[in-house]
């Protein structure tokens, strides 16, 4: 058994993330935001739909990233997804919450 992790119901500490890992969710978001336009329907619900839907083909990639290189040695398509991920759910909460 694995002791290193955190309890689960330990609360996340973001002053812990690494600046270098908010620095490179905050370029992807740049560079998403240059190639999409934001989260935009006439509803919330709209919006929430889209922004989940996009959410889901992100997780999708990242789950074929990781079988592909899960018997190689390195992660580096999977970790590239995997930010791909994390910068759509904050856009997404950034569109929702403004509005878009």
């Amino acid at each position: 058994m694995m002791t290193d992790l955190p309890p689960a119901a330990a609360p996340i500490q973001f002053d812990t993330v690494p600046s270098s890992l908010a620095a490179d969710v905050v370029a992807e978001m740049a560079r998403q935001d240059a190639k999409h336009a934001w989260f935009s329907a006439t509803t919330a619900l709209g919006r929430s739909r889209l922004a989940i839907a996009c959410l889901e083909d992100e997780i999708i990639e990242v789950k074929d990233a990781w079988r592909s290189e899960r018997r190689v040695d390195g992660w580096a398509h999977t970790e590239e997804e995997l930010l791909q991920v994390a910068a759509v759910a904050m856009r997404a909460l950034r569109d929702l919450r403004e509005g878009g």
